[in-house]
């Protein structure tokens, strides 16, 4: 994949349309529909008008449903309080 920051449209500061760069950042974010309606609305045009990344956007998408399908263990719930209990340390450092 190669994304190299080119303009496309208005800056952020506008709310225009973003570069490649900011849309590979933030794609993951923008199929987990976790930011803001703005920056998910200029992900959105950017994906929709860029080839490239429209097609990494479905990419994305496809691996993220496979992986669903295919990871359907779940962790022993002592497992995931140790991995929540260290991230917090991790996140208090």
């Amino acid at each position: 994949m190669s994304h190299q920051a080119k303009p496309c449209g208005q800056s952020p500061a506008t709310g225009g349309p973003c570069d490649c760069q900011e849309a590979y950042e933030h794609l993951l974010e923008y199929l987990d529909s976790t930011l803001n309606s703005t920056s998910a609305d200029r992900i959105r045009a950017h994906i929709e008008s860029c080839e490239s990344c429209s097609s990494d956007a479905i990419t994305s998408e496809i691996v993220r449903k496979l992986l669903r399908r295919c990871c359907i263990e779940q962790a022993p719930s002592e497992l995931r309080v140790r991995i929540v209990q260290r991230l917090r340390i991790i996140d208090e450092a």
